[in-house]
């Protein structure tokens, strides 16, 4: 029989190689469920379950891994602590094998332009270790015209590339702008022509084509027949241009050289009159002028020109060809109002800050009135039948050379 001494040594001997037996087998499960070393990709969270094929639940770092740079490719070694008997040494491998992210930029280019850098093709470039080359793989044939693809290749510092495939949009462009509006110029001396003002360049790709006017050989001062050249370029470098001519007449007295014509003239014209007051006359005044001054305004389409010196042969040009500017209006109805027995007489701008204006002063129930037929930019109608207050800054004029007007005004409208 063991004595309770015994049995007491003897149960103390047997729970020590519980415990140590246990202590063996955790160490060498331990060692066994330990990954010693371990590859994260940059930018990645450094995890301690990373270290066992199954982590125990005291598993930790002794190293300090806050200190660590996870967006930085390197190699540390670091200290895991699993129990007093467990410490270890392990080896964390940081590495970048992701390729830059990016997209392409649709490019267009002209036949003639040389190809862009290849940065310029692609953009939202992002790689957690930066970008450190962008060239072209491929480059597209810009000889001639069409939708052709160029590659591009994005690499960070470790090697890892990505291809970018960019859509190049090539135009094969030899056609000159279009110079619309480019008309022979008749102006009286002294005139001020924004020659720019009267003409549109367009183009069939470029939306800001330039314009040049050449007035070297222009006289505006003096009678004559003189060239005006437009010259205008798109951004290639295709080149257009267009000769007017500008023919300036001398004005002496009251506008005398504009109420000169012919016999033949006046005959023509007043045919021409009557076969059109046979269609809008009306039973007053006021209403065939109104008529009138609606039929010029809407069958002439108005250009900075015109035709002819005199009255009836501005008129011929109007109920003819249908376009003129201000002076043929104003014969148009000029011609029309005689026709029709209604008195009128011209009304010349006064200041004029640019060019000459002509408009009608018509008499109508026993007053006169002012008439324009002349389409304004921003104004849809015609002015009928207006007072000297109710002028806007298009038709100031010098009141005492008139007879008066209706409201009694007879005062120099000058510059606001």
């Amino acid at each position: 029989m063991i004595s309770p001494k015994l049995s007491r040594i003897l149960g103390a001997l047997y729970i020590g190689s519980l415990i140590a037996a246990t202590v063996i087998f955790t160490i060498r499960d331990a060692n066994r469920n330990l990954v010693r070393e371990v590859t994260i990709e940059a930018g990645e969270r450094i995890n301690i379950a990373s270290f066992f094929e199954d982590k125990p639940d005291q598993a930790e770092f002794i190293t300090d891994i806050s200190l660590i740079d996870t967006n930085i490719p390197a190699t540390y070694n670091l200290r895991i602590y699993y129990s007093d008997l467990f410490k270890k040494t392990v080896t964390l491998n940081i590495v970048d094998t992701t390729a830059p992210k990016g997209y392409a930029i649709p490019q267009t280019l002209y036949t003639v332009q040389d190809i862009s850098e290849a940065d310029s093709c692609v953009g939202g470039l992002y790689d957690i270790s930066g970008i450190a080359d962008i060239s072209y793989v491929t480059v597209p044939d810009t000889s001639t015209g069409g939708n052709k693809t160029a590659t591009v290749e994005v690499s960070d510092p470790y090697g890892n590339t990505s291809y970018i495939d960019v859509p190049f949009e090539v135009i094969d462009d030899h056609i000159a702008p279009l110079i619309i509006g480019a008309e022979d110029v008749y102006c009286p001396s002294g005139s001020d022509i924004d020659f720019e003002s009267l003409v549109t360049v367009t183009d069939d790709y470029d939306t800001m084509p330039l314009l040049r006017v050449n007035t070297d050989e222009l006289d505006l001062d003096n009678a004559g027949r003189y060239p005006v050249t437009y010259t205008a370029t798109d951004n290639v470098g295709n080149t257009r241009e267009r000769t007017i001519y500008v023919t300036v007449w001398v004005d002496s007295g009251e506008n005398a050289s504009m109420r000169e014509g012919t016999p033949e003239e006046y005959e023509e014209a007043y045919a021409l009159a009557d076969k059109i007051l046979e269609s809008i006359r009306k039973d007053t005044d006021v209403a065939t002028a109104r008529a009138i001054f609606n039929y010029v305004h809407n069958h002439i389409a108005y250009v900075h020109e015109g035709a002819n010196n005199s009255v009836p042969g501005a008129a011929i040009r109007g109920f003819t060809r249908h376009r003129g500017n201000c002076f043929v209006f104003y014969s148009c109805c000029k011609i029309l109002l005689d026709r029709a027995g209604i008195d009128s007489i011209m009304v010349q701008r006064d200041p004029a800050p640019k060019t000459d204006h002509y408009w009608n002063l018509v008499y109508l129930n026993g007053k006169w009135y002012h008439c324009d037929a002349t389409p304004f930019v921003g104004h849809p109608g015609v002015y009928f039948m207006l007072k000297d207050s109710q002028l806007d800054s298009r038709h100031r004029f010098n009141g005492s050379l008139y007879p008066e007007r209706a409201g009694g005004s007879t005062h120099y409208l000058k510059e606001d």
